[in-house]
């Protein structure tokens, strides 16, 4: 096998050589990826790449450690939707229609009796939808607490050192940023979130090119997006 190879070597070196190849193109038909050695190999182990980058890929997946998965199921995290307390505050955080995509996500969701009184959404329509009715506490006390307006000291007492997601207004309310600090709680101030494309914002949007009609006087417009529109009503 050995002596047929050299001849074989010897062969294409020459044949290279008469066709007015150079001596280093003549050569890698000796020794480069075509070669008859390559192929010899090749046709004797097949597969030779494939099997090492086979054998590479089992022994790097062997020695690599498993990463720990960090965090908590949604199985084991619950919601809480407590009733908003602000004087002529008739929204809530989440409606029936949100709290069934939680569930169906896999969250327990606890909604405080009466939430959703005043935004037409009963008791009953949490229900069919998967919540659960409970006292104020306990809405209080889920791992993620939602609301609109920013907590009263006492709520956000009851907020502990877990989550909160509302309105905060930092800069109106230095005191309960320091008291959600101070517990070690976490706060998504909803009203701190850019803006993002929405429908709503198309609204908020002055015209590209305003054509105002000829003999009228024009002021700046001033429009109200779906949102801001809603805090005027309501």
């Amino acid at each position: 096998m050995r002596r047929a190879t050299s001849l074989a070597r010897a062969r294409h070196f020459r044949l290279g050589q008469a066709r007015g190849l150079s001596q280093r193109t003549a050569s890698s038909l000796v020794t480069g990826p075509y070669s008859i050695r390559t192929r010899a190999l090749r046709a004797t182990i097949p597969n030779v790449p494939h099997a090492l980058r086979s054998l590479s890929a089992g022994a790097q997946d062997d020695a690599a450690p498993k990463a720990e998965i960090l965090g908590v199921p949604y199985s084991q995290m619950s919601i809480g939707v407590p009733k908003e307390t602000f004087a002529l505050e008739r929204r809530v955080s989440q409606t029936p229609e949100s709290v069934k995509k939680l569930v169906d996500a896999g969250f327990t969701v606890k909604v405080e009796s009466g939430a959703g009184a005043l935004s037409e959404f009963s008791d009953a329509m949490y229900e069919a939808a998967g919540a659960q009715i409970v006292p104020a506490d306990e809405a209080w006390r889920c791992a993620v607490v939602t609301h609109i307006r920013p907590p009263t000291p006492e709520e956000a007492a009851k907020v502990g050192d877990r989550t909160l997601c509302s309105m905060i207004w930092p800069a109106q309310n230095p005191d309960l940023v320091a008291q959600l600090e101070k517990q070690g709680a976490t706060a998504l101030a909803m009203d701190c979130i850019p803006r993002t494309l929405s429908r709503g914002q198309v609204l908020g949007l002055p015209p590209k090119n305003p054509q105002p009609r000829p003999g009228t006087r024009t002021a700046p417009p001033r429009t109200l997006s779906r949102g801001q529109a809603f805090d005027v009503l309501s």
